[in-house]
C-alpha cells in the first residue's frame, strides 16, 4: 500500500508492506552544504543523479520565470490564473519553436 504524508511541506512516498514492519520513505531531496560541512563524494554524486532527472522538466519553468518574467501571480482568481498560465505556455511553445528553425530542425512548419 502506498500513500502520501505531508509533513512541514515536504512529500514523501511511504511504502507499508504489513502493519508490524518498518516503514521505509524515500525522497529526492538533495543535501545541502553548510559552513565547515561539506558534502561527501556520494552526496555530490547523489545530487548529479537527482539534477539529471530533475532538469528537463524544470527547463520550461526557469525559461517562464527569466525569460518571460512569469514567476509571480498577483492574480488571485483561479480563472485568470489558469488563462496566464496558458498564455505562457503558448509563448514559451513559440520561443522553443523559433529556436528549433534557427537550427534547422524545423523547414517546411514555419515557411509559409
Amino acid at each position: 500500500m502506498t500513500r502520501r504524508l505531508i509533513s512541514a511541506h515536504l512529500q514523501f512516498h511511504v511504502t507499508k508492506t504489513w502493519v508490524n514492519q518498518a516503514v521505509t520513505v524515500k525522497t529526492s531531496m538533495q543535501p545541502k552544504a553548510s559552513r565547515n560541512h561539506p558534502l561527501t563524494v556520494d552526496q555530490v554524486r547523489r545530487n548529479l543523479r537527482i539534477a539529471k532527472k530533475r532538469s528537463p522538466g524544470e527547463r520550461l519553468y526557469s525559461v517562464m520565470k527569466r525569460i518571460m518574467n512569469g514567476g509571480h501571480t498577483f492574480i488571485t482568481m483561479v480563472r485568470r490564473d489558469r488563462v496566464r498560465a496558458m498564455f505562457l505556455c503558448h509563448g514559451y511553445n513559440m520561443l522553443t519553436l523559433i529556436a528549433l528553425k534557427k537550427q534547422g530542425r524545423i523547414v517546411r512548419f514555419l515557411e509559409k
